[in-house]
């Protein structure tokens, strides 16, 4: 089985097949690698990310970035012997990571989920068991490496990704205090 893994939990992780995918790659690359695995699961559509990365540019050279970045994570991305990626989707009007726990894993994702669960569960053991593996996953500053990419758009996306975990870090915190007293 093919599997890959995206962390962005503190400094960004990419492996594929057990093998690290060097993520020291153009930062409007690693940009858009975050980008999908955050949206992971939801096609985005391709005038979303040229505008995200490239909302300086014209719209012809946003789309052609967009285009050559797309080719060559693809490329990156699919393993030795296969023709596509089994995990990036994309056509013409939409782009899509596929994240499935099994062969594609992306920590934030997961995290989610735990915070989610562990909001939904009634036992307070399987709640302390979701929000520890929400701590575990919880490996730095999301998305930090990137505060480089020179995008207003995309820093503003990075931002409210940001806050958005630190809320849920501060709800599971708090929820884990009352399970206590």
């Amino acid at each position: 089985m093919h599997q890959l893994i995206i962390k962005l939990f503190g400094p960004l992780e990419t492996q594929l097949n057990g093998a690290a995918v060097d993520v020291a790659f153009a930062r409007t690359k690693r940009a858009l690698l975050a980008y999908l695995a955050v949206e992971a699961n939801r096609p985005v559509a391709r005038t979303r990310l040229a505008t995200l990365l490239w909302g300086d540019y014209p719209d012809a050279q946003a789309r052609k970035s967009l285009r050559n970045v797309l080719a060559n994570l693809r490329q990156i991305l699919t393993p030795d012997g296969l023709a596509a990626s089994l995990h990036l989707t994309i056509d013409r009007q939409t782009v899509q990571l596929t994240v499935d726990g099994d062969s594609c894993q992306v920590d934030v994702v997961r995290f989610d989920e735990c915070m989610r669960n562990a909001q939904a569960v009634a036992s307070i053991t399987s709640q302390n068991a979701l929000l520890a593996e929400a701590v575990t996953l919880y490996r730095g500053e999301l998305l930090a490496e990137l505060s480089d990419v020179d995008s207003p758009d995309f820093e503003e996306w990075r931002r409210l990704q940001q806050e958005a975990r630190h809320r849920y870090l501060y709800a599971g915190a708090a929820a884990a205090h009352r399970l206590r007293h």
